[in-house]
């Protein structure tokens, strides 16, 4: 599985850097890093796409970032969306 877990990677990456606005590659890449224990990418993934997608941040995108950050530090904040915070792609 590991393998088709990097050629995943590998497409999804290059779907970001033809088009940085895809919303789509950012949620799946984040689900991919995920589901492969590397809650940070995964945490900047999910932020990078609530920042792409604009409006009002898709109330279960919030509800995973929350979960991926207490993974990461038990004692963390909820998350709050900041628009102005600059992507990390």
């Amino acid at each position: 599985m590991l393998g088709q877990d990097d050629k995943a990677l590998a497409d999804y990456n290059a779907a970001i850097e033809l088009d940085p606005e895809d919303e789509d590659s950012f949620v799946r890449r984040a689900e991919l890093h995920e589901r492969n224990d590397r809650y940070q990418e995964a945490i900047s993934d999910y932020k990078n796409f609530l920042r792409s997608a604009g409006g009002e941040p898709d109330p279960e995108i919030i509800e995973r970032l929350n979960a991926l950050q207490l993974k990461v530090d038990p004692n963390a904040a909820p998350f709050t969306f900041d628009p102005d915070e600059e992507p990390s792609i």
